[in-house]
């Protein structure tokens, strides 16, 4: 009960999303409600309950690539759509430092093997003050760090996965900058 109206938990209300919701969005909402305090646990018993219901076979699909870690529904579904498309999982949200430990930023998503850094930038990037920050952000990445970063927005993460997967793909394969010193 809120206030007085019966309400579910944050577990049962995403295997009800599973009815509804496409793989990419229930990866989203899943990461939400775990970092609105359910378990990995929670969602697994909750899980179990639920019998041959509709939507359970993507629900169970979708427990495994939830993170708690990731911050926005289109990160979760960048990440989504690159593991489905047979990428290695990224690491979600990791702070990159320099070789002296100095902090240089904490990319959406990110391959340290590869020094390759992903960020989503939506409307909230658009402002000035934001945009110098993510600029110097990226120069700090390369120079300092010898790190390469793709830069996405919605059209790319959602109508345009399969180029981006590409591109990372071929990222991936190639080697990327050296640090420099400035």
């Amino acid at each position: 009960m809120a206030e007085g109206v019966p309400v579910t938990s944050l577990a049962r209300t995403w295997v009800d999303l599973a009815e509804i919701f496409s793989l990419e969005d229930l990866v989203a909402a899943g990461d939400c409600a775990l970092r609105a305090g359910a378990t990995t646990a929670e969602l697994e018993e909750c899980l179990s309950r639920a019998g041959r219901r509709r939507g359970v076979v993507r629900a169970r699909a979708a427990l495994h690539l939830l993170d708690r870690r990731s911050r926005s529904r289109p990160e979760s579904h960048l990440r989504v759509g690159l593991v489905l498309r047979e990428l290695p999982a990224p690491e979600v949200n990791v702070p990159i430092v320099d070789d002296a430990g100095q902090w240089l930023a904490e990319p959406d998503l990110s391959w340290k093997d590869v020094r390759l850094a992903l960020e989503y930038n939506g409307r909230d990037h658009a402002r000035l003050g934001r945009m110098r920050r993510d600029i110097t952000r990226e120069v700090d990445l390369g120079a300092r760090g010898g790190w390469r970063t793709l830069t996405l927005g919605p059209v790319e993460v959602f109508r345009r996965m399969d180029q981006v997967a590409s591109v990372v793909r071929e990222l991936r394969r190639t080697p990327g900058p050296r640090p420099v010193q400035w």
